[in-house]
């Protein structure tokens, strides 16, 4: 029996509508983990990934072009933050040889609890040397299923596919994380439009610059001073 394999089949689009992994999303088995950001409520956990993903609402993607200082430093972080979740199974893939081996041979239960397995085992040591792990109080259990017919289950799945798949969600919550990130971590800055800085903040810089380089010159005279004083000596 031969397989044909074309090049690009297994892209992030066609792993991504093939995946389990919003199952759980669709037959209402996932557990919520509400959260608030710049005052609106959402119950979705949501995912970093980069710009040719769908934008669906447990998407969370960066722009593809910054138009200001807010939309920049967004992208900046999220970026960042994507490279630190890749950095991080990196990690795993160090400290446990079995998870760089090929994984075709395995079924997806013994591969979704060899990765379980290490993680755990990854915490535990993460809180042997100190460090505070807590992952108890991070979800909410939903309220358990009751039994559905085929027609309920065909319309939760019908309404759970499209709550997926909502774009305006996805542009809701991205444009709060934007809001939210300026307001707590960048909004005491003042910039001009287009991601550049204003003059009087470009004015102060190099002030701040000129004055530190002043504080070095003096220190490094000071330096030379007593160098010379104790050569003298």
């Amino acid at each position: 029996m031969h397989i044909l394999r074309f090049r690009g089949a297994n892209n992030d689009l066609n792993v991504l509508y093939g995946s389990p992994l919003f199952d759980d999303e669709l037959a209402d088995r996932a557990p919520e983990c509400p959260f608030v950001v710049n005052g609106h409520t959402y119950r979705k956990c949501y995912y970093l990934p980069d710009g040719i993903y769908p934008a669906w609402s447990t998407f969370v993607k960066t722009f593809s072009v910054a138009t200001d200082e807010k939309t920049l430093k967004f992208k900046r972080v999220q970026e960042s933050s994507r490279k630190d979740i890749e950095r991080a199974f990196g990690v795993l893939q160090g400290r446990w040889g079995i998870i760089r081996q090929p994984a075709r041979a395995c079924q997806i239960n013994m591969l979704k609890k060899i990765m379980y397995c290490y993680i755990i085992l990854h915490n535990m040591i993460l809180d042997d040397e100190g460090f505070e792990v807590n992952m108890r109080d991070l979800f909410v259990s939903p309220e358990p299923n009751i039994a559905r017919n085929w027609v309920e289950r065909c319309e939760l799945h019908f309404r759970k596919s499209k709550e997926l798949r909502d774009r305006k969600m996805h542009i809701d919550l991205r444009q709060d994380l934007v809001e939210h990130l300026w307001n707590n971590h960048y909004g005491t800055r003042k910039c001009s439009v287009n991601g550049y800085p204003s003059k009087c903040d470009a004015v102060q810089f190099l002030s701040d610059v000129i004055e530190h380089f002043a504080d070095v010159a003096s220190l490094f005279e000071d330096f030379c001073q007593r160098l010379h004083c104790s050569q003298l000596s």
